[in-house]
């Protein structure tokens, strides 16, 4: 795959105005993301060559005073301008597994796996308009394992509660996220957006004193007060709710996880139209039992209930528990706060475009601290790369000339094997690329990998169009 020069330009952008301490470390990091971004699906040694900007890049990256926090502060202060103008945004958090299979886990991190490897938990800032434009990365904690976690562990012989009473947990980094980015974002409305592993109730609390407004999926059937509710449950209580409307939805297919526990939560399941009974109400949880009367006894919020009324034989019905801030008094509210969870899928794409699109887990580093500077050198290319696949998904009727050039167009029509209208859209013109790089329409929606390789054979037909041209043009002289 490679991209186009304003995109290119765009990316480097990114990190003009870095302060690594020397200009010309600045200057050399500018080189590797300028070569990266032209080629972000390529080795190191393939966009720079064997020679000396490979071993420049290779020296920088491993510079102990190149630090994976400086990398990314300009592309952070510039997050946060866009976010600034955009006004309201959301910011998806989750985190993400970064496996390295060539390296030695003790210079790397241990997985639960015993592999090499290590976590970056992750805030991608999206535009709230009509287009959900990804902004940035505004907050990005890498955290990692001294040795592998599992049998022997002492979790293993703890109770509830002396789990909840470690200091520095893994599951802290939630409400630092959200915090980090509110510190940021303080002239913007701001809604975060979680899946199930943001349920917890420690985090539910901070979001109240500090008047944060969240949407995150249920993953516990929680206590609630015995006041309020008598004795029901979460899930029991929101099911009793008169149901506030219904939604026709179509599911995309779902690959299962090779991981016992996620393939419990979230099995295979083949694409299918799904029609979705949906409740509201508001709900007052309970202190789990595990946690110190540090904590507030009980915590205020709302609840929408999302739940397939007639899934196909033998499918199990989908379900979706959201707590959320919001008010749900009216169907139109619910229906936005259900429209808000529904992109959280952008930061799951976010890690495949830096894991497939931007080769990340492909690097050969074998230590840590280069691999983390790549980290921060690869996130501004996803997001590139992720607004220009986003843009189609969220929009397929836009203009095609918001994702390709009117040249790339005029080879899309000559050499690409589909069809495409007097005035394309962007939707027909990534398939047509996806078409170039062998794409089948009773695939789906094309992947990644795919549109990869579509796009490559695009740049290789307009680099031979080009110079078809010049030669022409030489001729006629």
């Amino acid at each position: 795959m490679e991209l186009d020069d304003d995109t290119v330009a765009r990316i480097a952008g990114e990190f003009r105005g870095l302060d690594l301490g020397d200009p010309r470390r600045s200057k050399r990091v500018l080189k590797i993301v300028a070569a990266l971004a032209r080629h972000p699906d390529q080795t190191l040694p393939a966009v720079l060559g064997r020679n000396t900007p490979l071993e420049g890049a290779y020296r920088l990256l491993k510079n102990p005073n190149v630090d994976f926090d400086d990398l990314l502060e300009i592309h952070r202060e510039q997050t946060v301008a866009r976010a600034e103008q955009a006004k309201e945004v959301l910011v998806l958090h989750d985190t993400t597994t970064c496996r390295f299979e060539h390296a030695d886990p003790r210079e790397v991190g241990f997985l639960p796996t015993g592999k090499a490897g290590f976590f970056a938990h992750v805030g991608l800032v999206v535009d709230a308009g009509r287009h959900r434009r990804p902004l940035g990365v505004l907050h990005i904690e890498p955290y990692w394992r001294a040795k592998r976690s599992g049998r022997g562990s002492r979790a293993k012989h703890l109770n509830g509660r002396e789990v909840a009473s470690w200091k520095g947990r893994e599951s802290e980094r939630w409400a630092r996220g959200v915090q980090a980015c509110q510190e940021q974002l303080t002239e913007c409305s701001v809604v975060h957006v979680m899946d199930r592993e943001g349920d917890k109730y420690e985090l539910f609390a901070h979001l109240q004193e500090h008047e944060e407004r969240f949407v995150i999926r249920s993953k516990h059937d929680r206590r609630l007060s015995h006041e309020e509710h008598k004795g029901l449950s979460l899930r029991e209580t929101a099911r009793q709710q008169p149901m506030l409307l219904q939604r026709d939805v179509h599911l995309s297919r779902r690959v299962a996880s090779t991981a016992p526990r996620s393939k419990a939560l979230a099995p295979s399941r083949p694409s299918r139209g799904a029609n979705l009974s949906i409740t509201a109400t508001s709900v007052v949880l309970r202190r789990p039992n595990t946690l110190s009367a540090d904590f507030p006894a009980t915590v205020s919020l709302n609840v929408v209930h999302v739940e397939e009324l007639h899934p196909p034989p033998g499918e199990n019905p989908v379900v979706w528990t959201l707590l959320t801030s919001e008010p749900v008094d009216s169907a139109a509210q619910v229906a936005r706060i259900i429209d808000i969870y529904r992109y959280r899928w952008l930061i799951e794409e976010l890690f495949k475009a830096l894991k497939t699109g931007c080769l990340f887990e492909g690097r050969m580093f074998e230590t840590r601290h280069p691999l983390l500077n790549l980290l921060a050198t690869s996130l501004p290319i996803a997001v590139e790369l992720l607004w220009m696949r986003a843009r189609v998904t969220d929009d397929p009727d836009a203009p095609a000339d918001e994702i390709v050039t009117p040249r790339q167009i005029k080879i899309l029509r000559t050499m690409g094997h589909r069809p495409l209208f007097a005035k394309p859209t962007a939707l027909q013109a990534l398939l047509a690329i996806a078409g170039l790089g062998g794409h089948l329409k009773r695939n789906g929606f094309p992947g990644w990998q795919v549109l990869g390789r579509g796009y490559q054979r695009l740049i290789d037909y307009e680099a031979g169009w080009t110079a078809g041209r010049a030669r022409s043009a030489k001729r006629n002289l």
